[in-house]
């Protein structure tokens, strides 16, 4: 098996992303969210969108215990409030999830203490509130009024330059959001109080950016280390591990980042190179 890393605006409309080009993020375009997406994955070795030998790391993760980030920056096209977007994992079908996993999402809530989870129903998910689910977020204004990009490829009208890549990491400045700067722990409570989640819109006129990480999951084999560690993909049967940001209902959608391992056979170019699925 091998990994292929996917992004775009909805579920059915997806691309292969080139993991660990940060400098070079790729772009969505939707009525609901314009962006651009960076996906990196420390010790990658899948699949590439030309069939190109991958970039196996970047710098980004010197000095950090990470093993992948996460990273997207965007302007949302209508005003939302922070309890109409919402981030995590959602799934198609039900997934017989073991208990040991449980344990491990206390231990995240206890992070988040604003994660939900909805195992009980035929689509199950575990998400939070976007604005408290996120490692490091920031924003900063616009340099257009209009979030729509017209003759504009590279959205810099739109957002402005790309200014991330290798040891250039984005980092918590969270003061528009808060009223002050504060830190990760005070940002993800003070928007816990979902009163202050419904006060708070997210302007049309801003460019918000987070990056999500963590040193537990390696989406390489789709091992879970959780104290022990877990192979997820038995227990998840073909489907992908999807990140979604929409809205709680799941009516809408603002962008879809999709882990999936495939057969050798389904991708021939990677066996072409005769990589080997585990560095």
């Amino acid at each position: 098996m091998v990994l292929k890393v996917s992004v775009g605006p909805t579920y059915d409309n997806l691309q292969v992303i080139k993991v660990n080009d940060d400098f070079h993020p790729i772009l969505i375009d939707s009525p609901e969210f314009v962006g651009r997406v960076a996906i990196r994955i420390k010790d990658f070795n899948g699949i590439t969108p030309d069939g190109s030998a991958p970039i196996k790391n970047s710098d980004y993760f010197h000095h950090h215990n990470r093993r992948f980030s996460m990273h997207v920056e965007g302007r949302f096209k209508k005003e939302v409030s922070a309890e109409d977007i919402w981030f995590g994992t959602d799934f198609d079908r039900k997934i017989p999830i073991p208990d040991v996993f449980w344990l491990g999402l206390r231990a995240a809530q206890y992070i988040d203490p604003a994660m939900e989870t909805h195992d009980d129903t035929d689509k199950p998910w575990i998400l939070s509130p976007y604005i408290c689910a996120i490692n490091a977020f920031a924003s900063w204004p616009a340099p257009s009024e209009d979030p729509n990009p017209v003759d504009d490829p590279n959205f810099e009208k739109t957002l402005g330059p790309w200014k991330w890549g290798g040891e250039n990491r984005l980092e918590e400045h969270n003061a528009y959001i808060t009223g002050q700067e504060m830190s990760v722990t005070k940002r993800r409570k003070h928007f816990f109080d979902i009163d202050v989640r419904r006060e708070f819109k997210f302007d049309t006129k801003q460019v918000f950016a987070f990056d999500f990480f963590a040193p537990h999951m390696d989406f390489n084999t789709f091992d879970v280390k959780l104290g022990i560690s877990i192979n997820v993909e038995k227990y998840i049967d073909n489907h992908p591990i999807r990140y979604t940001c929409r809205s709680k209902d799941g009516e809408t959608i603002y962008f879809v980042l999709q882990f999936d391992q495939v057969h050798d056979a389904e991708h021939p170019e990677h066996k072409k190179h005769h990589y080997s699925f585990f560095g």
